[in-house]
């Protein structure tokens, strides 16, 4: 795992820098007196750190598909693959036939999930894609309030994801 979680460090916990509405502000020394029957589990990084260590260990992602052709239209069409031991999928998209720029939707297995583009220009796209066992089921594109469009929202890789509920 590259990723770790740090404690913060600081000279005055729970020091805390008050500024009323008239402006001149003061410091405090917040101390918790709510009385808990049950303590619970410290937010902290050794915590943190345990958790996505066992989420790492757990969780796989494995690419099932990828779009030989990116760059071309791309209709309402089924994708068949083998989902029964995936809990989610991830699939990436590729703004438009000419515009590279891409984002990753997520689904759960057994939904339905509405995958859109909203450009800086104001210009925004939608297509839906249903999820199944036996593969996802994409509807075409509707771009700008125009339905039956094939050149937007165009799938370039599905992932299969395991372990995430379990």
């Amino acid at each position: 795992m590259s990723f770790k979680f740090k404690d913060r460090v600081s000279t005055h916990p729970n020091r805390y820098r008050i500024i009323p509405e008239s402006g001149s502000s003061y410091y405090a020394t917040f101390e918790r007196a709510d009385g808990p029957t049950e303590v619970g589990t410290p937010i902290n990084a050794t915590v943190m750190n345990s958790v996505m260590t066992e989420v790492s260990r757990k969780l796989s992602v494995v690419k099932l598909w990828e779009n030989d052709k990116p760059t071309d239209t791309f209709g309402a069409q089924t994708i068949s693959l083998d989902l029964s031991d995936c809990q989610m999928v991830a699939v990436n998209c590729r703004f438009s036939t000419g515009y590279a720029h891409k984002k990753m939707y997520f689904g759960v297995v057994g939904s339905q999930i509405g995958m859109d583009v909203i450009a800086s220009s104001g210009n925004s796209g939608l297509r839906k894609a249903t999820i199944s066992a036996t593969g996802i089921s994409f509807e075409t594109a509707t771009y700008n309030g125009s339905s039956d469009v094939v050149g937007y929202i165009i799938p370039t890789e599905i992932y299969g994801i395991k372990g995430v509920i379990g």
